[in-house]
């Protein structure tokens, strides 16, 4: 094994027996459930495309530590009353709710907790500031990610999007997005952008957005009902197709699960990823006479990951048990045979069934071409929708049929559970939340609400206990909003029209531009390798430990060498390039307005800043121009960075863990940086505050952010 792996594989485990306490890193001290998810099984995945991957084993890895799990029948109504007693009394009020147990809360529930978040949650209450999240109304015009992309590309390439209709240059941006025959992006684009620029939107909304629990909770559901770029060249010439499923996402976050399930059945994205665009009923091919069976692959899917799930459950996620002693299938091949005539006659609107995708709307709900619906009568899951229905009708019963089998309550629950408090739940944790689900028929806001608030959750926040690995795009937005993240004013960007003539066209701000991640990171929003997400849900590294104990490590699937290594270096890039003073130090300017207008070769375009730690050296220099540093002795100028190191210590680890460091790491780091030395030859202001940033903040920074206490949650 390679030795960085074995390592990590030690340093999970010390997190996850030793990290806090010997053996109580999760919240409870029931055995976990365990159940083989889908990534790890292909029983009933013989007819997926390869959007869906083949790299599947057939094995049982099912870890039997909990006699539950071996039921031999469904104990799903032992209990089908719902808690209407829970005052929520377990959960902090007032002064008990300390910044660290609000810091732990907000980085569960949002894209990362900030010190404004943090004072906002402590006056409102916990219950009354998630209650007031789960209200907030989706706003189109400020959170959708296709309005962004379109916006950019038309300011930038004018020409190139108005070509196909008469050589127009000044078509709307509302003219855009309705729905008509004026569609963005028809033909390939020749720019090949909108990816980019979709990342960029997505990374606004999640550092940005008031909406923070929605912008969570689409996210975590881009990890469930999967539609990815996957080197697929669809998305790579028409990535808008992404943004307007990205927005589906964003707006019924808080609808029930069976409408946010139907909007992205009809999205173009999806039904290009699972291939049902353009699926014909049975039929005889007229050019070679083989029958043609409808597309199985969304009928396979649509069950498997966003639905039932593979193997029967019970109402807490413990898998049910044959005479045979073996799982259950929830389906055989002849429900996947019938629920895929269902996903017949669909296709982009004003296209031309089943021929030109690259010439159809991918930023509008797809289209009934009834002629090519299979219109008989469907027989699955014991359940039958009658003959002479729409398209639209049959998708409708096959997705109310699915939400309320018995299996998608504890299915998704735990899906859900995974994303945003704990990588194994135990069984009753499962069973509040899916009992929650299957009582409300799916209604995301409750389920939210439930996820978050259930004790075990509060029981780890009170005795700070870690419970899951933040994922590598979790870990990046709560560093940039720890550290004060900015977007550019504006952007100009040199456009080439022609061999001789370029111009210059400004894009006003906020502007963020960081494109996919996914090569340094192993994740990115919308760049799963698979359709069975960055990794599985019931991955338990390869550790004797791990297996004996039932512990479960999702994220740690993609801490590979290659993504360490990657994410280690860039925000040993980014914690000192990205920031405010040194980035206009080295520039020689005084605004960052300035900045902004100037050509950069960075990727990325945001801003941090620091500005919460100058006044320790302030208070110890005795001024805030900083070039009076450098009139001390050498001497002194030692005793004020070793002075200032530990307070540094302390106000960054607040900043960046909402609490204090443990004595023995905060020691190490004191030791370190109390004779660190700054190296600048110049004596300006500037270039003193460039190198404490140099040398000490980022520096120490990096140190907190690569260490377990911040990886953990």
């Amino acid at each position: 094994m390679n030795s960085m792996i074995k390592f990590l594989i030690i340093f999970l485990l010390a997190l996850f027996v030793g990290g806090c306490e010997m053996g109580t890193l999760f919240q409870d001290t029931n055995t976990p459930t365990v159940t083989n998810d889908s990534n790890n099984d292909t029983d009933h995945n013989t007819n997926t495309n390869n959007n869906a991957d083949n790299t599947n084993t057939n094995t049982d890895n099912t870890i039997n530590n909990d006699k539950d799990n071996t039921n031999n029948t469904d104990n799903t109504n032992n209990d089908n009353t719902p808690d209407t007693t829970n005052d929520y009394s377990y959960i902090p009020k007032g002064s008990d709710l300390t910044y660290a147990k609000a810091y732990k809360f907000l980085n569960m529930a949002t894209f990362g907790a900030t010190p404004e978040l943090v004072k906002e949650l402590q006056q409102k209450g916990v219950v009354s500031w998630l209650d007031e999240q789960l209200s907030m109304k989706y706003d189109d015009k400020d959170e959708s990610i296709l309005r962004k992309v379109i916006k950019n590309m038309i300011t930038y390439w004018p020409e190139d999007y108005g070509k196909v209709y008469n050589h127009r240059t000044d078509i709307t941006l509302e003219e855009y997005l309705a729905d008509n025959d004026v569609n963005f992006n028809q033909g390939w684009g020749k720019k090949q952008s909108e990816l980019a620029y979709h990342s960029s939107a997505i990374f606004q909304g999640a550092l940005d957005d008031k909406a923070q629990v929605r912008q969570r909770v689409a996210y975590a559901l881009s990890q469930i009902i999967i539609a990815s770029e996957s080197n697929d060249q669809f998305f790579v010439y028409k990535g808008e197709a992404l943004s307007f499923y990205y927005d589906v996402l964003l707006k019924y976050a808080f609808d029930s699960y069976s409408t946010l399930l139907y909007k992205v059945s009809l999205t173009p994205a999806m039904s290009t990823y699972l291939t049902y665009n353009g699926n014909e009923k049975k039929h005889i091919d007229t050019k070679t006479g083989a029958t043609v069976f409808p597309d199985e692959n969304y009928g396979r899917e649509i069950m498997q990951l966003f639905s039932i799930g593979l193997y029967e459950l019970n109402i807490d996620g413990t898998e049910q048990r044959g005479p045979d002693g073996k799982r259950v299938p929830t389906y055989v091949q002849e429900d996947v045979n019938n629920i895929s005539r269902v996903f017949t006659g669909f296709d982009y609107p004003h296209s031309e069934f089943g021929r030109y995708f690259q010439l159809g709307d991918a930023t509008h709900e797809l289209v009934c071409y009834e002629q090519y619906h299979d219109t008989g009568a469907k027989k699955f899951l014991d359940e039958t929708i009658p003959a002479n229905k729409s398209c639209l009708d049959d998708m409708k019963a096959t997705i109310d049929i699915l939400i309320q089998n018995k299996n998608t309550a504890p299915h998704i629950s735990k899906k859900l559970i995974q994303r945003f408090t704990n990588s194994t739940p135990n069984s009753d944790y499962i069973k509040r939340v899916a009992t929650v689900f299957r009582d409300t028929n799916g209604d995301l806001k409750a389920v939210i609400k439930a996820v978050l608030l259930d004790k075990s959750v509060w029981d780890n926040i009170d005795k700070d206990k870690a419970a899951k690995i933040k994922e590598p795009f979790i870990v990046l937005t709560n560093v940039l909003r720890a550290l004060h993240v900015q977007p550019y004013g504006y952007m100009l960007r040199g456009i080439r029209l022609d061999k001789t003539t370029s111009v210059q066209r400004r894009l006003e701000g906020p502007v963020y531009f960081i494109k996919n991640k996914y090569p340094i990171f192993g994740q990115w929003p919308t760049f799963s390798p698979t359709v069975f997400n960055f990794y599985g849900d019931d991955f338990v590294p390869d550790d004797e430990e791990f297996k004996i104990r039932g512990f479960f490590s999702p994220e740690a699937e993609i801490l590979t060498t290659k993504f360490i290594t990657g994410t280690t270096n860039y925000y040993r890039q980014i914690l000192r390039r990205q920031d405010k003073d040194t980035t206009l130090y080295q520039y020689g300017i005084t605004t960052m307005d300035e900045y902004y207008g100037l050509k950069h070769n960075e990727s990325d375009y945001y801003i941090i800043s620091y500005d919460e730690l100058y006044p320790i050296f302030e208070k110890l220099i005795g001024d805030k121009d900083y070039s009076k540093f450098q009139q001390n002795s050498k001497a002194q100028k030692a005793k004020i960075i070793k002075d200032a190191v530990p307070l540094v210590v302390d106000k960054l680890s607040i900043m960046l863990l909402g609490k204090t460091l443990d004595e023995k790491f905060r020691s190490k780091l004191i030791e370190h940086y109390q004779y660190a030395r700054f190296r600048n030859h110049s004596n300006t202001h500037k270039a003193i505050k460039a190198d404490m940033v140099t040398y000490i903040f980022s520096r120490m920074a990096g140190d907190i952010i690569l260490s377990d206490y911040f990886m953990v949650n």
